[in-house]
């Protein structure tokens, strides 16, 4: 059985809902708070098994007992991990995430771990089953090492570009597609999706939030228009549209923009709901069993 992987950031986030910022060096009470794993290929992955598919995520955890944490909630959505830091007593991502509930903004902190050092993986072996791979570049260096192993083999590779960084441009040389977002934006302010055919980037699109979401292929382009619904939580929704993606397209074997409609639709469903799961549990229910 072909499988689906997703190399990048987890992080355990926790989450407060309140009305607002509190003043610096004061105390706030929140709404309502709650602890997730999440960071993009994270929530990408959960997505993409919620849906049906078989996930492996490629990403850094470590044995920390938060470390542990983040790994039995995996194991409850079905994920397989390769774990990076495995056997190392290190912290994983941490974030501290606010919602502020009356204009559904995030303002998010996060902890960072180092790079990495040399990282050696069987990655001939890993992928051998690859339907795709996903990756949010958290890891370059071992992202294009695999990247380049899967075109080899003729995996499809996808790109969440959420921002654009110093290797941006080279992964845009070498992935067939892209699901980028609109704050991704070319240090010389050029138009990205300009930016993306000229690297022969095959099939490319645009999100921007609650607006349109535009698309291209050499022989077609359009927009997708995302369902109304009173929002309520917009964390994670971009990393959830990309799960779905994945599964649409590749599990489902959808064209792109069909696939992209789809991923659109349980994106919309996920903002209606707090948290980064409910969302696509309720369109699980509603559509896919």
């Amino acid at each position: 059985m072909k499988r689906g992987f997703f190399i990048g950031r987890t992080t355990m986030d926790i989450l407060y809902y309140m009305e607002g910022l509190p003043a610096e060096n004061k105390k706030a009470k929140t709404l309502d708070y709650r602890t997730c794993v999440g960071g993009n290929a994270c929530n990408a992955a959960i997505t993409y098994s919620l849906l049906g598919g078989k996930a492996v995520l490629i990403t850094a955890i470590g044995n920390s007992s938060i470390g542990k944490s983040i790994k039995m909630e995996l194991k409850e959505y079905d994920i397989e991990v390769v774990d990076l830091l495995e056997g190392q007593d290190i912290l994983p991502f941490l974030s501290a995430i606010l919602i502020n509930v009356k204009t559904e903004s995030r303002t998010i902190w996060g902890g960072h771990q180092p790079p990495l050092a040399k990282i050696e993986l069987d990655e001939e072996n890993i992928i051998r089953d690859a339907a795709f791979i996903l990756t949010d570049n958290q890891f370059p260096k071992l992202t294009v090492s695999l990247l380049e192993k899967a075109e080899s083999k003729q995996i499809v590779s996808v790109f969440d570009a959420e921002r654009w960084g110093e290797e941006t441009e080279m992964l845009l040389e070498t992935v067939t597609e892209v699901i980028a977002s609109s704050d991704c934006l070319p240090p010389d302010q050029r138009n990205l999706m300009e930016v993306m055919r000229e690297k022969g980037v095959l099939c490319r699109a645009v999100t921007d939030g609650g607006n349109p979401t535009i698309w291209e292929t050499k022989e077609r382009s359009g927009t997708i228009q995302p369902i109304h619904v009173t929002v309520v939580d917009t964390l994670g929704a971009g990393d959830i549209m990309h799960g779905a993606y994945c599964y649409f397209r590749f599990d489902r074997g959808l064209p792109f923009e069909k696939a992209l409609e789809k991923a659109v639709q349980v994106s919309s469903c996920s903002v209606a709901y707090q948290g980064p799961r409910q969302g696509v549990l309720e369109y699980v229910a509603r559509n896919e069993r």
